[in-house]
């Protein structure tokens, strides 16, 4: 697959909230860079069962009520697709509407995610830079 096309097929699937099968569109080596970290840990995670991991936590500590992704822009080997979710912590019961931005590169096939993420109803509280 090109570029262009696993952008659209990430779209796709996350659309749908098969987080595990848009992680099949990578690599094993994919590397995913949090905007900041939780708990003091490194904002960084290699790999693709460390990815699985981040989506285990993604699943399981939050409701979603909603989640909508826009259509990629595409240049060369990246892209970028914006998130918008609006979720509630189980834990604290703390519903919330974020903003996350993927920056996605293709590095012959080990991609790599940055992702950048606003709370929209806490302005700058959560956005890294």
């Amino acid at each position: 697959m090109n570029t262009e096309q696993v952008a659209k097929k990430v779209v796709e699937l996350v659309r749908k909230q098969a987080w595990y099968d848009a992680l099949d569109l990578y690599d094993d080596n994919i590397v995913s860079v949090e905007a900041y970290s939780a708990g003091g840990g490194s904002p960084e995670t290699r790999g693709k069962e460390g990815v699985r991991g981040k989506i285990d936590w993604w699943v399981n500590a939050m409701e979603i009520h909603s989640f909508d992704a826009s259509e990629p822009f595409v240049g060369h080997d990246r892209f970028v697709v914006q998130y918008d979710a609006d979720v509630t912590d189980k834990k604290t019961k703390e519903r919330r509407k974020l903003s996350e931005r993927l920056f996605a590169k293709n590095s012959c096939r080990a991609w790599t995610e940055i992702h950048a993420l606003r709370t929209l109803d806490r302005p700058r509280d959560a956005f890294s830079g």
